[in-house]
């Protein structure tokens, strides 16, 4: 649950918040909707110390997920005994990716954060849960990297949900789950790989999947055949 006041961008442009709308005016005739969330989430690290909060990593960090908004849960690990959750550098909005550096920065004017410690789970990146998807998340200073685990990510918890093996779960990746750019500015790259929790939708897109493909081979087929003859 947060409140949020006028921003100032990093570029020095000054943007209103409409609170009733929730929007704001980019420019004459062009509103931007307001989907405010904390960029950087996360709990101290396992090891006591000052690090650089920058980098995302398995205690979250400056994840700059746009889908980390109020009601959605994040789970990540390094959490020390004495922990505390911190949350900083809030947007109002943001695109996949943040590819220009910044999205529209803003102040929160209250954030309440519930924590929950779960000593039995073991994560290698931060996920994320709403109401309708899971959302894995890998990171790497390499973009290709940090698909990779984020693929492996979603396969670990595709094969945990769905009782499926490793080798099974893989596969279903490309299959089921839509793997976007989370951001490219914080050292780190980012992406994550959104899930259906619908096992009947996971089952759909599968499914259209496997017809797309059946399609694709015909037109192959049907191409070469005519090439053949011509």
């Amino acid at each position: 649950m947060a409140n949020f006041e006028p921003l100032s961008g990093r570029t020095g442009e000054i943007f209103y918040l409409d609170n009733e709308k929730k929007t704001t005016e980019f420019a004459p005739g062009i509103e931007i909707p307001l989907r405010p969330f904390p960029g950087t989430l996360g709990v101290a690290r396992k090891d006591p110390g000052r690090y650089n909060a920058v980098p995302p990593g398995p205690f979250a960090g400056n994840l700059d997920n746009r889908d980390l908004v109020e009601g959605h849960d994040a789970a990540c690990s390094g959490l020390c005994a004495r922990s505390a959750g911190l949350a900083g550098r809030f947007h109002a909005a943001q695109g996949n990716g943040e590819v220009n550096l910044t999205g529209l920065e803003t102040a929160f004017q209250e954030i309440t954060l519930t924590m929950t410690v779960d000593k039995a789970t073991k994560l290698e990146w931060p996920r994320i849960e709403t109401s309708t998807e899971w959302i894995t998340m890998g990171f790497d200073e390499d973009l290709t990297k940090a698909l990779a685990n984020a693929k492996s990510e979603t396969a670990k918890f595709i094969a945990e949900q769905r009782k499926v093996s490793p080798e099974q779960a893989m596969p279903m990746v490309s299959k089921t789950s839509d793997c976007r750019v989370t951001q490219v500015v914080d050292i780190k790259k980012g992406v994550h790989c959104m899930t259906s929790k619908d096992a009947g939708q996971v089952a759909r897109r599968a499914a259209a999947d496997r017809r797309d493909s059946a399609v694709s081979r015909d037109l192959r087929d049907r191409c070469r055949h005519e090439q053949g003859h011509g």
